[in-house]
């Protein structure tokens, strides 16, 4: 599977202001991929409503440092997670604070198609379309 951006790359139909339908078949296999692990599972859970670094979601879902680093890298190379701001600590280190692309995911298999239905997370909507715009992908 390509680690190409899900929302940059997908053919996006918008059914709704918030809701995308991920058609494209390396779309829909990279959501239901993120769905398929615990891990990716609880990470992406914790970060719908706060962004989160990943200390924070190690501590919070008991997951090893190695592996919340593993997967929350895969998560940002698949699209369903981005960096949703750098921050620095007083002693001026920075780290990233991570936040789920999407509030809700749904992968189903109509019609011999696997079809991804995907909610937009609000509180991200403003920067992925920031994004967007400034690879060239909208007007």
């Amino acid at each position: 599977m390509s680690t190409d951006n899900v929302l940059r790359r997908a053919a996006v139909e918008p059914p709704s202001k918030n809701e995308r339908v991920l058609v494209a078949p390396h779309s829909a296999a990279a959501l239901m991929q993120a769905m398929s692990d615990e891990y990716s599972k609880r990470i992406l859970g914790c970060s719908v409503v706060k962004g989160r670094t990943v200390e924070e979601i190690c501590l919070e879902q008991g997951i090893p440092q190695s592996t919340c680093y593993k997967r929350v890298r895969q998560l940002v190379q698949a699209g369903v997670m981005i960096v949703e701001r750098i921050a620095a600590s007083y002693s001026g280190q920075k780290y990233a604070v991570y936040r789920s692309v999407f509030s809700r995911m749904d992968v189903s298999w109509e019609n011999g198609a696997m079809l991804a239905y995907a909610t937009v997370n609000p509180e991200v909507s403003d920067k992925l379309r920031y994004m967007r715009q400034n690879e060239g992908d909208e007007p």
